[in-house]
C-alpha cells in the first residue's frame, strides 16, 4: 500500500510543515525541505545558533527533514 502525503506550499523562504511526519519528542509536525541542499543550508544556519542537526531523507514521505546530530545512528 502506498502512503500519500499532502504538503502545503508556502512562499519562498517560509518553512513548510509536514502533514504526515511528526517529532517523536514533541508530536509537532516536522519541517520539510524539498532538496538535501535546502535542508543542509537550514542545518548550517541552526549550527550558528548552537543546534547541531543533520539532514536526512525521510522513508515515509521521501522529502528531507532535520534531526539532532546526537540521535544519528
Amino acid at each position: 500500500m502506498t502512503e500519500w502525503a499532502v504538503y502545503f506550499y508556502y512562499p519562498k523562504g517560509t518553512i513548510m510543515k509536514s502533514t504526515t511526519c511528526f517529532s517523536r519528542a514533541t508530536g509537532n509536525p516536522l519541517s520539510v525541505y524539498t532538496t538535501e541542499a535546502e535542508a543542509q543550508q537550514s542545518a548550517d544556519y541552526q549550527l550558528r545558533n548552537g543546534m547541531s542537526l543533520y539532514a536526512y531523507r525521510c522513508d515515509r514521505c521521501g522529502l528531507w527533514h532535520l534531526a539532532p546530530t546526537a540521535s544519528r545512528i
